[in-house]
């Protein structure tokens, strides 16, 4: 019996051609270029989204703190002001000053954080440039000591401006004479940096 052996057949093993090896690098470099870009803009978008959260912090941080302050207010108790006559009455507790430029100087006496029935004098006023809160060591006796010291609530502030709410005449300037007794208040923050601007507004009832 005769068994025939098959010889092992050898195929061509064709290789890539330099144009095919160039067009595979030239896209896989395209396809890194284009993640690259892709992470870079969901990189940037993230800060952007940190930065803007941290400043939306700081505002509501800053309005809900001036809120805070009016409503804590000491009505039995009334501040020096330097406020002209006739213009309109505010409760006791608060008053309205010169400050830096044409921004007021808003001053409030308030019961203290310490919840201890003492109570302490706070003023907001702006200071190169940035919004400071002041606040004085808190007691029991009048008069209470001045605001000594200070934390820097927001920065890149142009203007702190006020409007007072009276009956049957709306909402008028701080300064407008034949006023009544003020029902209301309108705290105003202009901030920004050279030609930008804007501003944000708290409505506070008075007591």
């Amino acid at each position: 019996m005769t068994t025939r052996h098959r010889a092992p057949s050898h195929r061509h093993q064709r290789g890539f051609s330099l144009i095919e090896v160039m067009i595979a690098i030239t896209l896989m470099a395209l396809v890194s270029l284009l993640a690259w870009r892709g992470l870079t803009q969901i990189s940037t978008a993230r800060d952007w989204l940190d930065r803007a959260a941290d400043d939306n912090d700081v505002l509501v941080r800053t309005l809900g703190q001036i809120e805070l302050d009016l409503n804590q207010v000491d009505v039995g108790y009334r501040l020096p002001s330097a406020t002209d006559a006739g213009a309109p009455r505010l409760p006791p507790g608060i008053t309205l000053n010169a400050g830096q430029g044409d921004s007021p100087l808003l001053e409030v006496v308030r019961a203290s954080a310490r919840r201890d029935g003492t109570w302490q004098r706070v003023v907001w006023r702006i200071r190169d440039g940035d919004l400071w809160r002041m606040i004085g060591r808190p007691g029991t006796a009048y008069p209470l000591e001045a605001p000594t010291e200070g934390t820097l609530m927001m920065r890149d502030v142009k203007q702190l401006d006020v409007r007072l709410w009276v009956p049957a005449q709306g909402w008028i300037g701080r300064s407008a004479r034949g006023a009544g007794a003020a029902t209301g208040i309108e705290v105003t923050i202009d901030r920004g940096q050279g030609a930008t601007s804007e501003r944000y507004t708290r409505v506070v009832v008075l007591r």
